[in-house]
């Protein structure tokens, strides 16, 4: 995974290390989903590397954590060398980056070679050829290094493979169990889904084996991604995907009219396939149907929310009700930090089931209505998500509401955490031709619920 802020040149080292011509120097395309929770000075609008560092390095070890000590490793690449003066302010630009996050990971979990530190537009072979050693002598180090995976699994990826290259995006689970069958040594039903969920877990393909999901595969998921951007997408690139006027409303409200995104997917031949588009979106709770009532009745909703997408600041002391309510807190542990993501997929959970109140959705903020007389707040803070309930008449709320809503947020919070476990502590294969379905799922984000 290659990480980095805004125009540091993460496009011309992955191109370099591809061997691959830089055509120009323009920063490239990414997907503005989180809202960066770097300091910086709001009056110079100044942002700082080691912002930047402090941010990426704590996702990483938030989402990827496991059980090993000293992992994940994270490489340092310093992109501008030849803007240094001399070779004493990078002994200094190390020191710092030893001082600032020594407290936030191990140092043994940053490499921070003087070999990384490069001019990006002026790499030659012996540069790269430096870099892909130590990525590979880093990676060679991880335990489930060499994990040995059945032989015949590989006839099958192939195929796949195949059929990616020849620009078929997304394949029907019938026509992979045809290719199965015609296998020399075809898998059954039970290694099959295996199979996928290694490949879905690998980043090679996305499958979800939910049945509303799993009648297709998606072969290559930068499709997903490229229907994503049309919409959940950053200023510069307005222009490429919706209107900007459509575009600004969903920063300021989240919402999109469920219409602009089907015409814009439309024009760029996706059309056959925006159910499973909008069936995966759901499934990650990138995009949900809010919940609407008109005289009483549930109706159907003409637009989507989109969390990820609201830049509206929280209102500061922000109160619905006369009375505090019953607070309660989900506390993540001190050496992680609370990824907005999280933040704004158990939001898209919540519009499931509960109606906004009178537009208060806010980037990190949202109140809720429950019936006629009940408001519930979620306001993210840095290691926690703080829930108030509150009764519009009576100091004390509905306790059911109150007990319901604890379990719900705390089931919500684990299925949202298990999004982001990729890999597993035990062999994802035996030794023999038998296959091990236990598969452990490792938990990045701990938690724990308590009352105030």
């Amino acid at each position: 995974m290659l990480v980095g802020h805004f125009g540091v040149g993460k496009t011309t080292i992955a191109m370099q290390l591809l061997e691959r011509k830089v055509k120009h120097i323009d920063s490239t395309d990414g997907i503005d989903v989180y809202i960066n929770q770097c300091l910086y000075d709001k009056e110079s609008r100044t942002w700082h590397t080691t912002d930047f560092l402090e941010f990426w390095i704590s996702t990483i070890i938030t989402y990827a954590r496991g059980q090993q000590a000293n992992y994940p490793k994270i490489v340092l690449i310093g992109t501008h060398r030849d803007q240094l003066r001399n070779d004493a302010a990078l002994v200094g630009i190390k020191e710092r980056i030893s001082e600032q996050f020594g407290k936030l990971v191990t140092l043994k979990q940053l490499v921070v070679r003087d070999e990384l530190f490069i001019s990006a537009r002026h790499m030659n072979d012996e540069t790269r050829k430096i870099i892909r050693n130590i990525i590979l002598e880093e990676g060679q180090q991880y335990p489930e290094f060499g994990e040995r995976i059945p032989a015949r699994w590989n006839a099958l990826q192939e195929k796949l493979l195949q059929r990616r290259k020849d620009r078929q995006y997304v394949i029907s689970m019938d026509d992979v169990k045809s290719m199965n069958k015609e296998l020399p040594s075809p898998l059954d039903e039970e290694e099959l889904e295996i199979f996928l969920s290694y490949l879905h877990n690998m980043g090679y393909i996305l499958y979800f084996s939910s049945p509303a999901l799993k009648e297709k595969i998606v072969l290559d998921p930068k499709f997903v991604i490229n229907a994503m951007r049309s919409f959940i997408t950053c200023k510069r690139f307005v222009k490429r995907s919706l209107q900007g006027n459509v575009w600004k409303k969903m920063r300021l409200t989240g919402q999109v009219k469920k219409t602009h995104i089907l015409t814009t997917w439309r024009a760029s031949g996706l059309e056959e396939h925006t159910e499973h588009l909008l069936g995966i979106m759901k499934k990650l709770d990138l995009v949900t149907e809010p919940m609407i009532y008109r005289s009483g009745k549930q109706v159907a909703a003409d637009f989507f929310v989109v969390p990820c997408m609201i830049n509206a600041d929280k209102p500061e002391g922000c109160t619905v009700s006369r009375v505090e309510g019953a607070q309660f807190v989900l506390e993540f542990s001190a050496d992680t930090i609370l990824p907005p993501a999280v933040f704004n997929r158990l939001v898209c959970s919540c519009l499931a089931l509960w109606e906004i109140f009178e537009r208060h959705l806010y980037n990190g903020m949202v109140i809720l209505k429950s019936g006629r007389y009940h408001i519930i707040k979620l306001d993210r803070q840095v290691d926690k998500i703080v829930v108030t309930i509150s009764h519009t008449e009576r100091k004390v709320p509905d306790i059911q509401l109150c007990r319901a809503m604890r379990q719900f947020l705390s089931e919500t919070i684990d299925r949202i955490v298990s999004l982001y476990t990729t890999s597993s502590d035990s062999p994802i294969c035996c030794t023999s031709s038998e296959i091990d379905a236990d598969l452990e799922i490792l938990q990045t984000v701990s938690h724990c619920l308590q009352y105030l």
